[in-house]
């Protein structure tokens, strides 16, 4: 009869123990210079660098984030910073893409680092954008001047 009595006990401290597992995710629509919007879907889970048993673990932060071109421009260049929530300057995560990106396609990046503190309530801003559009006209522009050769 004893023994029934501490299993509620032994559930709580067993509850207790279980590391928990930080993610959040979160969707947001940016533009810049009247390109956009790109929406980009976000995903951060904080964990502790090593299992091993230490006073304060090291935690580190894994990324993903899935982004959407609904610009309906061809983007030939997008730059994006992830910044922690009280973070003023600088990127805790920059990724980039450098070729061609079409509309309606969608992107995965995946890359991990230190988790800062706020980084579960990062926001993510574009810091570059180049569409394709100039080039194309660079290269029907060329293409008209050798035909006239």
């Amino acid at each position: 009869m004893k023994t029934t009595a501490w299993r509620p006990v032994l559930l709580l401290i067993l509850l207790g123990s279980i590391k928990p597992i930080s993610a959040t995710a979160d969707d947001f629509q940016l533009s810049k210079d009247g390109i956009g919007p790109i929406t980009v879907s976000m995903e951060v889970h904080v964990r502790n660098a090593k299992d091993n048993l230490t006073a304060f673990p090291r935690q580190v932060a894994e990324l993903t984030a899935l982004a959407r071109n609904d610009s309906g421009q061809a983007i030939r260049y997008a730059k994006f910073c992830v910044q922690a929530a009280r973070r003023m300057k600088g990127c805790d995560f920059q990724f980039s893409i450098k070729r061609v990106w079409n509309p309606g396609e969608e992107i995965t990046w995946t890359p991990d680092g230190r988790a800062r503190r706020g980084i579960e309530n990062a926001s993510i801003r574009l810091v570059k954008i180049e569409t394709s559009a100039g080039t194309a006209e660079t290269s029907e522009l060329r293409s008209a001047l050798q035909t006239k050769r």
